[in-house]
């Protein structure tokens, strides 16, 4: 009996100490974790560009350096002024490729982009395309670090880059020279380089870095100023016009909600929407019957006199932007990158050769592929709805009258709710797909037949049910617990997927980047590079703006040669505009950079 108890007692400790040594494990862990962490928000930022092209990690790393070289070539080649940087990810096992063009270039591409600016109020002011010649005309030219934002810097960049095609006979030909692969990669002629590549998943991501100074200042004061105006122009500057006017419509809209909103609480609280069960065989009360005219016909003079404000409110940011226009001839409009001809015709207004498809062909799979579609996910979506109203019909009958199941009555349209939002996640994707089948010649052409497609589909997902109970069922209250259940439901369905989650998935990729990058570390060398990036940052942080502002057009204006090492000792070296691109190849032994350096060299 004693072994018995001594045994127990010994197999307790055991396990109190196993488990105190896996609770102490944790603890060790979870600071490691915060170290890394801090280490992650503490490095230095990557080195300013204006595009960032990322290749598709690949098995065979000889063919994807000799792949990332046959690209920087190609580009360098087309745009000799381009400033190129290639990196090697080591996490990510994948090339990078930075992009930052000359104060010329940018000017130049900002005449081809047709970039409006503002012109000197002795020039009469104004917004006006602006040109090469006419360049002294314009305001604030002279300020180089001012005068192009950092997204229009990007989106002359990427306009340039996406300019680049294949010559025609032959196109771009990439074959590996070290390794007997038959993994080629081709360009067909007259393709558009970066499209091609991505479509045949040689390119991950073409895109521009945040500048996390601007964000910081943005976050202060507008997403943490709930009161406070909206810096429409700050947002603008910073993410563009379309995103700009989104946002001002969207604080547009909030404001004018308010009018419906107050009405319609008022009438709640003194009792003019109230409904009553067909069961009971009451009517509703006259009273209530005026009030939901009421509120009708104030809910229609409201719409009327919303749309006109912002139609007026849209017209002077339009105006002041830039971006009012009358809409021109489609052919003076250049191809987009991603449209495909079957040959090359002449354009009929300037004469150019360009991609022709015929018109015939868009009709075909409009008509024979995508409305088909677009009408069986539509009529998918009518028969879950059917099929949920009827279990919703047993819930009700089984569940009406119980106290704790109640609840059980809301669920089909609350699982409706969450369809309707995964159905528009998915048809989104498949209209897209639809659309690049299309092959629509202008962005405003795709765009449009995009959100044709896409407003159809969410027409039909939001507002079925709605209309199949009001006017065939003709059931005003569970019409009415129908839409506030959709409505609650879609609401937070979409404030979690569009705030919570990618906030975690950021949060986790950080996190498991930074623990693969600093696992190898001590703790004595982790923290003392802790230390060292927190006084780096530090020192940033107090340093002028103006002394910033003098090294970033020192880096401009300067003729250097840039070197750039890559994992195994590869060492890219690169001259600025007015020198020739030269490439060599070492043998040294030396990595890439030490796991320290490695985030400030790992971006994206």
């Amino acid at each position: 009996m004693e072994d018995d108890d001594n045994n127990d007692f010994s197999a307790h400790v055991m396990l109190q100490q196993k488990l105190g040594c896996i609770i102490q494990d944790g603890i060790t862990e979870g600071q490691r974790f915060a170290l890394s962490s801090d280490l992650w928000r503490c490095a230095s930022a990557s080195p300013h560009c204006d595009v960032l092209i990322t290749l598709r990690p690949q098995q065979n790393k000889q063919i994807l350096k000799e792949l990332v070289l046959w690209l920087h070539d190609i580009i360098k080649k087309s745009e000799p002024h381009f400033d190129i940087k290639i990196k090697h990810h080591n996490l990510t096992n994948s090339y990078g490729l930075y992009i930052t063009a000359n104060y010329t270039s940018l000017l130049k591409g900002a005449e081809l982009c047709h970039l409006k600016k503002p012109i000197k109020p002795s020039y009469g002011g104004g917004m006006r395309d602006f040109t090469i010649d006419e360049a002294k005309c314009f305001q604030g030219l002279e300020i180089r670090s001012n005068f192009l934002s950092g997204m229009e810097r990007s989106m002359i960049v990427r306009q340039m880059l996406q300019m680049i095609k294949a010559p025609s006979p032959g196109g771009f030909l990439f074959r590996p020279i070290s390794t007997e692969s038959p993994h080629q990669v081709l360009v067909p002629d007259g393709g558009t380089l970066l499209v091609s590549l991505m479509s045949q998943n040689v390119i991950e991501n073409m895109l521009p870095l945040h500048q996390p100074e601007i964000l910081a200042d943005l976050q202060k004061r507008w997403v943490f100023a709930l009161f406070d105006e909206q810096p429409l122009e700050d947002i603008k500057e910073y993410f563009g016009t379309e995103i700009a006017m989104y946002f001002a419509w969207l604080g547009h809209l909030t404001t004018a909600l308010w009018t419906p909103a107050i009405i319609g609480v008022l009438m709640f609280f003194i009792g003019g929407f109230s409904f009553v069960h067909k069961d009971n065989q009451e009517e509703n009360t006259l009273f209530g019957d005026i009030c939901f005219v009421i509120f009708a016909l104030i809910n229609c003079i409201w719409s009327t006199a919303y749309l006109e404000m912002w139609k007026r409110q849209q017209a002077e940011l339009a105006f002041k932007w830039g971006t009012y226009e009358l809409q021109t001839d489609q052919f003076l409009e250049d191809p987009r990158p991603a449209y495909k001809g079957e040959c090359l015709k002449p354009n009929p207004v300037s004469g150019r050769l360009e991609p022709f498809y015929p018109p015939w062909k868009h009709m075909l799979i409009r008509y024979g592929v995508t409305f088909p579609l677009t009408l069986l996910c539509v009529s998918f979506l009518f028969f879950i709805m059917f099929c949920l109203l009827q279990l919703q019909d047993m819930a009700d009958a089984v569940f009406k009258h119980s106290y704790y199941f109640k609840w059980i009555i809301y669920l089909p349209m609350i699982v409706y709710a969450l369809i309707i939002v995964s159905g528009d996640f998915f048809y989104r994707r498949l209209a897209i797909i639809l659309n690049d089948l299309e092959n629509y010649r202008t962005d405003d052409e795709y765009e449009n037949y995009l959100i044709q497609k896409i407003v159809m589909f969410q027409c039909v997902s939001a507002f079925g049910s709605l209309f199949y109970i009001a006017f065939y069922l003709n059931d005003m209250r569970r019409l009415q617990e129908t839409l506030a259940t959709l409505l609650i439901t879609r609401q937070l369905t979409q404030n979690i997927i569009e705030i919570a989650v990618p906030f975690i998935i950021e949060k986790f990729k950080v996190a498991r980047l930074t623990y693969q990058m600093t696992r190898s570390m001590s703790d004595h060398s982790l923290q003392r590079h802790v230390d060292a990036a927190r006084k780096r940052r530090d020192t940033f942080q107090s340093t002028p703006s103006s002394e910033l502002d003098e090294t970033i057009s020192h880096q401009d204006n300067a003729d250097e040669e840039e070197v750039c090492e890559s994992e195994e000792g590869r060492e890219l070296r690169f001259r600025k505009p007015n020198g020739s691109s030269l490439l060599s190849v070492t043998s040294s032994p030396k990595r890439l950079s030490s796991n320290s350096e490695g985030l400030c060299n790992f971006y994206g």
